[in-house]
This record gives structure tokens, sequence and C-alpha cells, in this order.
């Protein structure tokens, strides 16, 4: 299967580090994240899945670990506006160009503003979606420096509940890696927020 996609265009473009993790996408899972996670033998903390919101009505990305669950009002917040809700997922895959189970943050269709949760960047190395399903990318998160411009959004936590324990584990599954990092680690700067529940 060909590992190339929008999404890691843009991150060779980007000159961003990063290695392939290809597993067996199986359609109707309800948890794709988990499952994803649990294909690939990664703690679901680690694994990221791509949300596409609404806020005020304009679109957004939200990346949280695939354990947890958004909080609207904490996404709101986080991109300046007074009320956030999830995009129907026909007009994510309009506005991304990637299907549902392979949308990812990098190289849509449409850019639209970003953030990542900001308590899931304190690791070495994160996974999220490669722009298919069944592909996955692994990169080195990096904060935005603070004397950089900030983004036009104002970022700010946004998750609620405690982490879903249907997949907690890693499973032994086998990775088949399509691509190996670059030689030269250049880190990507990610715009992080808190958007997820909080534990209760």
């Amino acid at each position: 299967m060909s590992t190339a996609t929008p999404a890691t265009k843009a991150l060779d473009a980007g000159k961003v580090a990063f290695h392939v993790i290809e597993y067996d996408y199986v359609a109707g899972q309800d948890k794709i994240g988990l499952h994803a996670a649990e294909a690939i033998g990664i703690a679901p903390e680690r694994v990221l899945k791509t949300l596409m919101v609404e806020v005020d009505g304009k679109p957004a990305c939200a990346v949280i670990p695939s354990d947890r669950s958004l909080s609207m009002k904490r996404v709101a917040a986080a991109f300046g506006g007074k009320s956030a809700q999830m995009m129907p997922p026909d007009k994510a895959e309009r506005l991304t160009g990637f299907h549902t189970g392979g949308i990812s943050p990098f190289g849509q269709k449409r850019a639209a503003p970003t953030a990542f949760e900001e308590s899931a960047l304190a690791v070495p190395e994160i996974v999220l979606n490669g722009g298919k399903r069944g592909l996955m990318v692994a990169l080195a998160p990096k904060m935005r420096s603070p004397s950089r411009k900030p983004p036009p959004s104002r970022f700010a936590p946004t998750c609620d509940q405690a982490p879903d324990k249907a997949t907690t584990g890693s499973s032994r599954a086998a990775l088949r890696a399509g691509m190996k990092p670059k030689t030269t680690p250049i880190r990507l700067e990610l715009a992080k927020a808190a958007m997820i529940e909080a534990p209760e």
C-alpha cells in the first residue's frame, strides 16, 4: 500500500521527521482511535485522534488522545469562540479531503485552525493519522515557542472525561514501518490547548 498522502507530503514539505506505521483498518469501529492504538500496540494516550469541530459556525481541528473526550465548552474557549459542536462527517470529509477514519491535521484540503491537547504533547513521540485509513505517522512533538507570534485563536484546555477503559493495554500486533525516520530530526511546532473533559 502506498504511504504517500497529502498529510505525509505536507510533513515532507515541512522537513518534519516522521515514520509511517500501517495496520489493518476495520470499518464500523465505534472508537477508531482506540482500535488503532490496540492494533499497533501503542498506549492510547500516545495515539491521537483528529476531530473536526465547528466553533461559532466556523471549522476548526482538535487533536486529542484516543482515550479521551472533547469538552465543547473548552473547545469553544480554546478557539476564542462562544459555542462549539462536532462537524458532521460528510462535511468534515469535504473540508479536509480525507475520509473519516483517515483524517489527519496535516495536509487538509482547506486548512482550519488546529490545536493539540496540551497534556498529550509531554511525551517524546506521538502517533496520529497519516491521511488514510490504516496509516499512522509517528513524530516528535514540540511546543510553540513563546517568542513566536501566537496563532489567531486563543488556546486553552479542551477534554473532560477520564480515559476510556475499553482499551488501556497494548497488543502484540506487529508494526509494519513503511518509512524510516529522516536523518535530521526537525521537530514540528504544535499549537497547544486544553480541550478534553476533566476526570470526574
